[in-house]
This record gives C-alpha cells, structure tokens and sequence, in this order.
C-alpha cells in the first residue's frame, strides 16, 4: 500500500500530461490574421490546431488583447461559439451576417437579456464595409467573417480578450445534404442543446453547464 501511495502522484502526472486531468488549454501567442475569412497558407501555422471532425479543424491563437479563432470546416456553415463576459454568456454568431445574443444568469437558468440585431453583411472590402466592421468590434467585443466573405469554409474570428481565463464552448453548424453540428470541447450530442443558436434562434431561456466548457490560458 505505501509503494502504490508512493506512485500515485506520479501516476496523476502522467495522466495529467495525457491530457485526462487538464482543466484548461493554453493558448500560443502568434501574429495576428487578416479577418478576410480565408486561412491563408502559413497564416495560422504558430496557432493550436485541434480537430473537432474529419477534416474539419480549428485554430486558436492570441495577440494584442484578443483571442482568434480560425475554422477549417469541409462546407460551407454557421459560426457560433458561446463565450462568458463577466456575468453574461455571448453567443457570438457569423452566417450572413454578424450578430450577438446575450443571455443572463437568473437562479438556476440564463434568461435571454438581449436578442439577435443583424449587421455587416458587406461581402466586400470597401471603404464603407471596413468602417462598419470596426464599428462592430468596438461595440461588441468580437469580429467574425460572414459566409460570403473569403472562402465559404473558412472562418476568423477576432475576440475581445481581458484579463485572466476565458471561457469559451466552440458550435458549428455544417450544412451539406443534412445538418451536421460541430462542437469543442463538448461532443456533439452533449452541445445538441444549444442547437437552435446555431441556427439564430434565441430560446427565452437556457441551461448552460458552463464548467464543461474550455478554459482558456494565454501561453507564450
């Protein structure tokens, strides 16, 4: 019994460097991207790579206060991820357009506090586009790239980043001959719930069981 009490912590370590025990993921410091909606080669080879299907991936990396997000999928989707805010959750969504949902915790359910409001639909780089763009980021704390824009799918997200963890719950909706959706670090049937805000429809309230989310560590 004391040479298995002996090896235990050394066993926790080991399972720990697996990854079975890890309660956080750290997050390389790279450059930052141009949020053209196409991961150009070389552009996100200093971020995480992490595969949530068959040949379809994303990226994570940090630089300059805010987290990117780069999404490799196999057709063209919906962008969705889930982030906490403080007291809030942000469903941060890019299709035709860019838009964020805010729910709040009341008791033990989250109540919808603000709806959907549909902007940047700019399928362009002009003077025009870009400006509404940055109006966009300043006001809601991310910037993501429609479906139209760049490659179909592809996507880059650019998100407001403060000081300590973030945590953050991945959802991708693929639509090819039937819905398929694409979640990190939940498995698809555990995140089937949050199904309909893939698709822009708020529920007036929701569960959300956010310790099984990712948490998210700036690295070097």
């Amino acid at each position: 019994m004391r040479s298995i009490a002996r090896l235990l912590p050394v066993l926790l370590a080991c399972i720990g460097a697996l990854g079975v025990l890890a309660s956080s993921t750290t997050v390389p410091r790279g450059a930052a991207p141009v949020p053209d909606g196409t991961l150009s080669p070389g552009e996100w080879s200093d971020a995480l790579a992490i595969d949530v299907a068959a040949q379809a991936r994303i990226f994570l990396k940090h630089a300059d206060g805010y987290l990117f997000l780069g999404i490799q999928a196999t057709t063209m989707g919906v962008a969705s991820p889930l982030v906490v805010v403080g007291e809030e959750i942000h469903v941060i969504h890019a299709s035709a357009a860019l838009g964020t949902a805010i729910y709040a915790r009341e008791g033990d359910v989250w109540k919808l506090r603000q709806d959907f409001t549909w902007q940047c639909r700019s399928t362009d780089f002009s003077t025009y586009a870009q400006n509404e763009r940055a109006r966009f980021l300043e006001r809601n704390g991310w910037l993501g790239t429609i479906g139209y824009l760049g490659d179909p799918t592809q996507f880059e997200y650019r998100i407001a980043w403060g000081e300590g963890p973030l945590t953050l719950l991945f959802l991708f909706g693929e639509f090819a001959d039937s819905f398929r959706l694409l979640s990190w670090p939940l498995a698809a049937e555990d995140a089937a719930q949050y199904t309909e805000l893939v698709s822009g429809t708020t529920p007036p309230e929701l569960s959300f069981e956010v310790g099984d989310w990712a948490t998210l560590e700036r690295g070097e």
